[in-house]
């Protein structure tokens, strides 16, 4: 990657953005005694196979090697038990008791959806029949009267030390079995329409209607239990008592990504997410709204982490806040880069303010946890960290395919005007290169293979790669 500019910054994107290939390499696993094919560690520190890190890191992959994506996103599938559940975790020694937020048949579709290629649509039809079992193993087993999800634990979650589920030091622990949860019900909608999709594609209409119906059930649930008009946002709420459990955090915008809330709705979302006082912060979308009591920079408590950043980042895109996605990808994406430029690695989480790590703590007082993994986020992590290259190449460049047809939808934010961003990949062997102007349309050029193509592409349109037109190259 290259941008054109002031020399200092476009070195720190270029070095940050070749750094996340390099450790996305070094966590790539050969098959072994975990796993019969290729898995991800998201980091050294993490030695198995993990089932939403899976799921993220699949999508760093995929624009960079399918096959890859593609192994990455099934491993944590062979592990299904029996029963139709997907560990949390499997390593060489235990397999977890737990699962986790249920992604898997999202990121696999979008797989599908970016190739279209016969491998992939061959990993369709062998984890659906699985997919679906997993769907189904979470409703007899995390849903509750009111259609809608519960953990079994907070460490089912991903978001363990949260302030909706415990103490800093994870001493004091939710019962979350009780509490009808904003972003496990999202991702099981997520999950839902993902499945009815695969099945459409497979020619199984009556599983698709179906997954329809559920993911429609949930929709609703979510919305009518877990929406507080007083904070404008979804909170977490006692199945028994009735009561929200009134704690900004990230899984307060998830629903967003479920395309949950109305217009009138996601327009107070939005607002949160903008504003600097609660989820607008310098690298943006922190696990806690900075206006919360609970707030502060040590992991689930107000840490800015990619995976669930990007997760509101594609929410803000599925409403149309264009202006928004620009700005809040931008900043995750170069605040990553410049914590890499002063600190040369790649970390879990991110501090919301600024960029080092000097103020990120690991479950502070929690001395098992520092004695295992330390005080400090990890290092050398791209379990989703690696997030920020797909956010350049997708969600800022626009490049993406649909059933491997390339096409651009650029979204690039305004403080970036007149400067020139060039990315190269390497299957099939393209670079594009593209520039915001003044108007708001972007001027891009693509070479590959067989040319020179140039188009002024307008806010918030697509265009085929196929259909810019052609011109010699000099």
């Amino acid at each position: 990657m290259f941008m054109t500019g002031a020399a200092s910054e476009a070195d720190v994107w270029e070095n940050a953005f070749q750094d996340v290939y390099r450790v996305l390499l070094a966590n790539l696993q050969v098959p072994d005694l975990i796993s019969r094919r290729r898995y991800a560690r998201p980091s050294p520190a993490f030695q198995g196979v993990y089932l939403w890190d899976s799921a993220f890191i699949a999508q760093v992959w995929k624009p960079w090697d399918i096959g890859v994506a593609i192994d990455t996103c099934l491993a944590p599938i062979d592990l299904a038990d029996a029963d139709g559940r997907i560990p949390h975790v499997t390593t060489h020694f235990i397999e977890s008791a737990f699962t986790q937020p249920p992604l898997l048949a999202w990121s696999l579709w979008n797989l599908f959806d970016w190739s279209g290629g016969d491998d992939a649509r061959a990993a369709l039809r062998e984890a659906f029949p699985r997919l679906v079992q997993y769907n189904d193993w979470l409703c007899r087993h995390r849903q509750n009267e009111r259609g809608l999800f519960f953990w079994a634990h907070p460490y089912e979650s991903g978001v363990e030390n949260a302030p909706r589920f415990s103490s800093r030091d994870e001493r004091v622990l939710s019962d979350t079995t009780r509490l009808s949860a904003p972003d496990f019900s999202s991702y099981v909608i997520l999950q839902c329409e993902s499945l009815a999709a695969i099945a459409l594609e497979l020619g199984d209409q009556k599983q698709a209607d179906r997954m329809r119906e559920r993911a429609g059930l949930v929709r609703n649930a979510l919305d009518v239990f877990l929406w507080d008009e007083e904070e404008g946002v979804y909170f977490d709420r006692d199945t028994a008592s009735g009561q929200f459990v009134r704690s900004i955090t990230i899984a307060s915008l998830m629903p967003l990504w479920a395309g949950v809330p109305d217009a009138d709705r996601a327009a107070r979302i939005l607002d949160r997410v903008v504003d600097t006082e609660a989820f607008g912060t310098r690298l943006p979308l922190p696990s806690v709204s900075r206006s919360d009591p609970e707030f502060a920079k040590d992991m689930w408590r107000g840490s800015t982490w990619l995976n669930t950043a990007y997760a509101v980042l594609l929410g803000l895109e599925r409403y149309g806040f264009r202006e928004a996605a620009a700005e809040v990808a931008y900043r995750l994406v170069d605040g990553v880069y410049r914590t890499h430029a002063k600190t040369h690695r790649l970390y879990e989480f991110y501090d919301p303010e600024r960029y080092d790590i000097l103020d990120l703590h690991r479950k502070k007082g929690n001395h098992w946890k520092h004695l295992t993994l330390g005080s400090k986020p990890r290092a050398e992590f791209v379990g989703w960290t690696g997030l920020v290259n797909t956010i350049v190449i997708e969600n800022i460049l626009g490049y993406s395919r649909d059933r491997g047809r390339a096409y651009l939808r650029p979204n690039i934010a305004r403080c970036m005007e007149g400067r020139s961003l060039i990315v190269r990949l390497p299957e099939p062997d393209v670079t594009i290169e593209a520039e915001r102007l003044r108007s708001g349309d972007t001027q891009c050029v693509v070479r590959d293979t067989i040319g020179v193509r140039r188009a002024r592409i307008r806010n918030a349109d697509r265009v085929y790669v196929d259909e810019m037109p052609l011109e010699s190259d000099r």
